[in-house]
C-alpha cells in the first residue's frame, strides 16, 4: 500500500528550498514537494514514490532533478545524493515542526 499524507504535501507552501542545486531559484513561491524519482521509493510507471520520500523543492530544483535527469544520466549519482540530503533536511522540518510524528 502507497504511504501518502496530504500534511506532507501542504506543508511545502512558503518553505525553501532543501535542494540547493545549481539550477535553485531561492524563491520559497514556488516550492513544492517534489517526490523521489527512485523505484525503491515506489516510483513505477504512472505511480509517484511514497509521500514520505521527497523533499521541499522551488521550481528550479524540481526541473533539475525530475525533469532534466532524464536527459542526462551523467549526474545521476550527484542527483541522488542531492536527494538523500534534501529528503533528510526536509523530513527534519516537518518532525520540528509536527506534521511528523
Amino acid at each position: 500500500m502507497m504511504y501518502r499524507n496530504t500534511k506532507i504535501l501542504a506543508s511545502a507552501e512558503g518553505k525553501n528550498c532543501t535542494m540547493r542545486s545549481p539550477m535553485c531559484n531561492g524563491d520559497p513561491n514556488t516550492v513544492v514537494w517534489c517526490h523521489s524519482n527512485f523505484s525503491e521509493h515506489g516510483k513505477g510507471v504512472g505511480l509517484k514514490a511514497h509521500d514520505i520520500f521527497g523533499f521541499f523543492g522551488c521550481s528550479g530544483c524540481h526541473q533539475w532533478f525530475d525533469i532534466d535527469s532524464r536527459r542526462n544520466a551523467d549526474d545521476a549519482p550527484m542527483r541522488r545524493l542531492a536527494f538523500y540530503r534534501a529528503n533528510a533536511e526536509s523530513l527534519l522540518i516537518l518532525v520540528q515542526e509536527g506534521v511528523l510524528k
